[in-house]
């Protein structure tokens, strides 16, 4: 399964209605694990998911030894964790960034800046109470997860993106989502609109110059192939952009169904301003361009 992505394998748990539960201080371990939830099993995600995390720290890490009901202040917590291992500030600053301490009541951007202020907490007589800094936004809160795990257990971006954060000039309504592309696709091909995040960019050798693109949205996923012709008029939308949103045709051959793609749709605001999904699909480069 190398070839897939987190975040592609998670979302596709969850859309054959398996429960995926968020990295925890309390339950996770470092690696994922199986975790009885309502009466079901559900599959908890590892500490080896966040960025920046050591992995001796991470396979060391317990949980804490003070019952969640009777954490009166996040620093007594914090302390507590760093008696029991050896932690680095970035190594507690990347467990918060990845949210892990949302069972005790402490968000996010608090974690963050208790676990930044660890060093010098000894020298405080008033530890004083818990932070609120308030909620972020979906988007936000969803940016912040990939950006720590790789991964969002949140809404889906494309779905973020269509209801908050729409930068093309098609109606939403318009797009046709992953279902309906094989009820709709023929042997010669129907016009489709399509929308989703980039999962995987490749374009073999053996290809002759034709790309393949696997989009991603709420509803399922998309395959795409880009004729050297089209690859070569979008080459700059196709190379740069997270996400993209493509007029095509929906080819069905051998029960296999594709999308030819005939025009990719350029955003109506700047790149810097859409929201940026996944950060860690490379640039083309000019040899085997064969990657996640």
């Amino acid at each position: 399964m190398g070839f897939y992505s987190v975040d592609v394998l998670v979302k596709t748990a969850q859309r054959c209605g398996v429960k995926v539960l968020p990295i925890c201080i309390l339950n996770s371990r470092w690696d994922h694990q199986l975790e009885s939830h309502d009466g079901k099993w559900a599959i908890r995600l590892g500490f080896r998911l966040i960025r920046g995390l050591n992995k001796t720290v991470g396979q060391a890490l317990q949980a804490p030894s003070i019952p969640v009901g009777k954490i009166e202040n996040p620093y007594h917590l914090l302390i507590e964790i760093l008696t029991q291992t050896r932690f680095t500030k970035s190594d507690l600053t990347a467990l918060a960034a990845a949210n892990a301490f949302h069972r005790l009541g402490i968000d996010r951007k608090a974690a963050i800046w208790l676990a930044e202020a660890v060093p010098i907490a000894r020298y405080l007589d008033d530890l004083g109470p818990p932070l609120e800094l308030g909620p972020d936004n979906p988007i936000t809160e969803v940016q912040l997860d990939y950006t720590a795990t790789g991964t969002s257990l949140g809404l889906h971006p494309a779905a973020l993106m269509k209801a908050y954060g729409w930068a093309f000039p098609v109606p939403v309504q318009w797009l046709t989502q992953a279902p309906k592309i094989k009820e709709k696709a023929t042997r010669t091909g129907v016009p489709v609109l399509v929308f989703g995040m980039v999962t995987v960019r490749q374009s073999p050798p053996t290809a002759k110059g034709v790309v393949f693109i696997t989009l991603w949205d709420e509803t399922g996923s998309y395959d795409l192939i880009i004729r050297p012709e089209t690859y070569n008029t979008y080459r700059k939308l196709i190379d740069k952009q997270s996400f993209l949103c493509i007029r095509g045709k929906a080819q069905l051959r051998e029960n296999t169904v594709s999308v030819i793609v005939t025009e990719v749709i350029s955003p109506t605001i700047p790149k810097g301003a859409i929201i940026p999904f996944p950060e860690d699909i490379p640039e083309f480069d000019e040899g085997v361009r064969n990657y996640m």
